[in-house]
């Protein structure tokens, strides 16, 4: 059993005890921390939630609250405790919870069936009033074999005009209503698209910042998101399926069922249609799904060599480089068209199946029909309305291959969309790190890091250090893969390492990863975003003003550049950081962190490369007396290690701290 101290919001529990977790909570005081995207609090609510002791678990789908006393007694329902205090936070003893983050609940490599019922699930009331508008129309779809039934017998018993009219004026009421309802479900099915979309893209919006960093390791996130193209198909064969498939479907069954009234031979025929009918969609249609996915499989490698093309154009433009793209290109089509191939056989014999049906069905009702009515056992109205019956339902025949065809289109889309629902999240689990204003204090004692998670050789053996608040510290090492894992673990990242790392006294494996994040800035490579200069440094944070922004430019030397582009801070940049320099592009990053004020700033490496009066200016920045936060450098230059209070140099065999003294000044910025 796996018991754990986590602080978590109500929401938070809430979705715990969904998913059959079981939380003994506490509503102590502890460090209030904005914890993200959680639900806004009650600003009545919250602060009335006095100190108690409650249990909260998942019990057959129904969730139970139990408090230690009587203070709010029944008089609260949870689902009311819930809304009244969603972003309280509560210290909480978690027993056997079962999900992959709060709130994901994605299950790995479910089939695609399973995982298209997840998704519509919260749909289930639209897709329950399409199917009773279907049987509706299903029925009124009678109306007309009915109709002209009763106008044969009009015609032959009497040939008076007015049963006609009136006939034909029911007629056209019916005809009206299910017109009325065929517009009703393709408005529905349009609210369950746009529902789809958005679902999907809120989940995608939360899922993809809060992957596990070891994940994009082994897959090219660029092209891994290329999946969600995928959502526009589930949008239109949903839509195609509940619309029409659903109305064929249950009209068949309504027809079938009038012709079994009207002799037990045409029962033997509705039997016999659905068991040929099973068989070619059962049968002759196996292995559909297996070769759709397959065939969706090889349209995005193309699509992945496609975009290779466009991202190292210089290696393509020669003339073997050139060879290499249509070769390439040749091959990947060449593997797509076979995957086609091999779809194509399954749907092409089931349309060949479904044809030759088609044509037997209406041809042995025509000659069964006329033999029952020769034997005076049907009559001939009774016998046009079966024709006319059996003339609908076996010319849905093709629709129904059309159909077919989809939902093995389908299910490729949601295997695909899958593979963006099961990349693991980081959990959000452990202890809040109390938000402050004052620079954080980092102590690390014997700590060893992995070339990997899972690796038994540790590569910086016994390291060990104490960092006061507000000073810095130097990490020198000649091996930027070292640096780097050791800053990506402080910054949060999922790196393995032995030994304590303590961040203001708490260890950094019981702090959520999500709040150290928020307290900890990361300057490792450029990462621009294709927005705005501002936007790049604000990042939408509402502390961070335009004001902040401007002085944080001017403090890394770049505001003067900006100011010569023709938009100013407002100048819109590419994915590529243009028309900035990969320079100028560092210095933004460095911006964007100090905009933010952490409490922990790290640096990796990039300022060795730095022209000297820009890294000079840059240093007495990060150093100035009046930061907010405590520095760790890692750098491969001895002269700025010495500018650092402390310095732990490493190579391969060992790992020491060494007492560096302080240079006296730095020059003025």
């Amino acid at each position: 059993m796996a018991i754990r101290l986590m602080d978590l919001t109500i929401s938070e529990v809430h979705a715990l005890a969904k998913h059959g977790g079981i939380a003994l909570c506490r509503t102590e005081p502890i460090p209030t921390v904005p914890i993200p995207n959680a639900s806004a609090p009650s600003s009545k609510a919250a602060p009335e939630l006095a100190e108690r002791l409650f249990v909260v678990s998942g019990r057959k789908k129904t969730l139970a609250m139990e408090f230690a006393n009587d203070l709010y007694g029944k008089d609260l329902p949870w689902l009311n405790f819930v809304q009244s205090f969603p972003q309280v936070a509560v210290r909480c003893v978690v027993f056997e919870p079962n999900i992959d983050g709060l709130g994901a609940g994605h299950e790995h490599h479910q089939p695609p069936w399973k995982r298209l019922l997840r998704m519509i699930a919260p749909e289930k009331n639209e897709i329950w009033t399409i199917f009773l508008m279907a049987c509706a129309a299903g029925l009124l779809s009678v109306s007309a074999p009915l109709a002209a039934q009763q106008l044969v017998r009009a015609v032959t018993f009497g040939g008076v005009f007015q049963p006609i009219i009136v006939l034909s004026i029911i007629l056209l009421g019916l005809l009206s209503l299910l017109g009325a309802f065929q517009i009703l479900k393709i408005y529905i099915s349009e609210v369950i698209q746009r529902r789809l979309f958005t679902r999907i893209t809120a989940d995608l919006a939360w899922r993809l910042p809060r992957v596990k960093e070891s994940e994009w390791m082994h897959h090219d996130g660029q092209e891994l998101v290329n999946r969600f193209l995928e959502v526009v198909t589930l949008q239109k064969v949903i839509s195609s399926l509940l619309v029409d498939g659903l109305a064929i479907i249950l009209a068949t069954i309504v027809g079938m069922t009038l012709m079994a009234f009207y002799h037990p031979f045409l029962l033997g025929y509705d039997l016999v249609l659905i068991v040929l009918l099973s068989i070619i969609i059962l049968t002759m249609g196996r292995g559909g799904v297996r070769t759709s996915i397959e065939e969706s499989n090889n349209k995005y490698m193309a699509l992945a060599w496609f975009e290779e093309l466009v991202r190292v154009p210089a290696i393509f433009r020669t003339p073997d480089g050139a060879a290499l793209a249509w070769q390439r290109s040749d091959a990947l089509c060449t593997r797509y068209l076979n995957a086609r191939q091999s779809h194509f056989t399954i749907v092409l014999r089931q349309y060949i199946a479904l044809a030759i049906l088609q044509a037997v069905a209406a041809t042995a009702l025509l000659g069964l029909g006329g033999y029952l009515v020769l034997r005076e056992q049907l009559t001939l109205g009774q016998l046009v309305a079966a024709e006319l019956i059996v003339a609908t339902i076996v010319g849905s025949f093709l629709k129904l291959g059309k159909h077919l065809e989809e939902w093995f289109d389908l299910m490729a889309a949601v295997n695909k969309l899958g593979h963006l629902f099961d990349l693991p999240v980081t959990q959000q689990r452990g202890v809040l790190l109390p938000e402050s204003r004052k620079p954080i204090a980092l102590d690390m004692r014997n700590v060893s890091w992995g070339h990997s998670p899972g690796v038994g050789h540790w590569m910086t053996p016994h390291l060990t250090c104490a960092v006061t608040p507000g000073s810095s510290l130097a990490i020198l090492d000649n091996q930027p893969e070292h640096r780097s894992k050791i800053l990506s673990a402080l910054a949060g990242e999922a790196y393995e390492f032995e030994g304590i790392i303590e961040l203001d006294g708490l260890p950094l494996n019981d702090l959520r990863k999500d709040l150290v994040r928020s307290q900890v800035a990361f300057v490792q490579m450029p990462e621009i975003l294709s927005a705005s200069i501002a936007t790049n440094v604000h990042l939408h944070r509402p502390d961070v003003s335009d004001q902040t922004v401007k002085r944080r430019l001017e403090d890394v030397a770049l505001m003067a550049r900006i100011e010569t582009l023709h938009g100013g801070i407002h100048t819109e940049l590419s994915a590529k950081g243009d028309p900035l320099s990969s320079t100028e592009q560092m210095q933004l990053m460095l911006a964007r962190a100090m905009a933010g004020s952490p409490r922990l700033l790290l640096i990796d490496g990039w300022l060795d490369g730095l022209p000297d009066h820009l890294r000079q200016r840059l240093l007495g920045v990060l150093f100035a007396p009046d930061r907010t936060w405590t520095t760790i450098i890692a750098t491969s230059r001895p002269d700025i290690a010495a500018l650092c209070d402390q310095t732990i140099e490493m190579d391969s065999a060992e790992s020491r701290p060494l007492e560096a003294p302080r240079q006296p000044s730095l020059p003025a910025t």
